[in-house]
């Protein structure tokens, strides 16, 4: 074995704490946020005895408890990755300036193997907001109506903030996918209690009491049949 070979064979038994997240994200086929997803993992897996390598140059080195880096568990690189992203991120941009510092740490490939689920994790609900208790009771929604929902923001007024315009892409994005339709210019909510608890949003009293068409495995969601679904869409229409 040559030392290219030798160096591509050891590289192998490393994968990178950001790759590492990112191949989770597509495991449940991006059906949830990164936020949500780091939640699960630190709650429901043992990471306490999983060594974190910092790579420096071509080595890979063994963090020990010596203050010499800013992270030195698995566990602390997750949580600070975590405060990177907002509630509404799917999938790892690896070129954002705010998860630089992170792109050094490893892990064994072997010692997250079992990371990986079969099933999609439990979708928690969310406690509702001032807003949020109001805009659930609405029976259709405008794009603006449906970014308030999600950012907890007062349908009233216009904003124009971080938080607002990155729900309002989110909200875009879906329309633009069709995932979301207008109905006489309005998106009916049945379409919004899907969409948003296909991607891990679930709002007590809205939408805590559907399972969405695609299988949530070992999901605590009840199930609501799809013809139950259509005749609510179909009263909608009749209102």
């Amino acid at each position: 074995m040559d030392i290219s070979e030798w160096i591509n064979k050891r590289d192998k038994e490393f994968v990178s704490v950001l790759k590492l997240v990112n191949d989770l994200f597509k495991k449940f086929k991006g059906d949830l946020p990164l936020r949500q997803l780091i939640e699960y993992v630190l709650s429901n897996f043992e990471l306490d005895n999983i060594m974190l390598y910092p790579k420096t140059g071509a080595a890979y080195e063994v963090v020990g408890r010596s203050g010499l880096f800013d992270n030195e568990t698995l566990i602390e690189v997750l949580n600070n990755i975590y405060l990177e992203l907002d509630d509404t991120q799917i999938g790892i941009n690896f070129s954002e300036e705010g998860l630089a510092p992170f792109k050094k740490y490893y892990v064994r490939a072997d010692d997250v193997a079992d990371l990986a689920p079969d099933s999609k994790p439990v979708q928690a609900q969310r406690p509702l907001g001032e807003y949020q208790r109001l805009l659930i009771t609405y029976s259709a929604f405008t794009h603006e109506q449906i970014t308030c929902l999600l950012a907890d923001y007062n349908p009233a007024y216009s904003h124009s903030d971080d938080s607002f315009n990155a729900c309002y892409d989110m909200v875009e994005n879906a329309i633009k996918a069709g995932k979301l339709t207008y109905d006489d210019e309005l998106i009916p909510a049945t379409q919004d209690k899907l969409w948003l608890s296909d991607h891990g949003y679930i709002f007590e009293g809205f939408n805590d009491n559907l399972q969405t068409k695609k299988n949530h495995g070992n999901s605590q969601l009840a199930s609501q049949p799809d013809n139950q679904l259509q005749a609510e869409n179909k009263h909608l229409k009749d209102v």
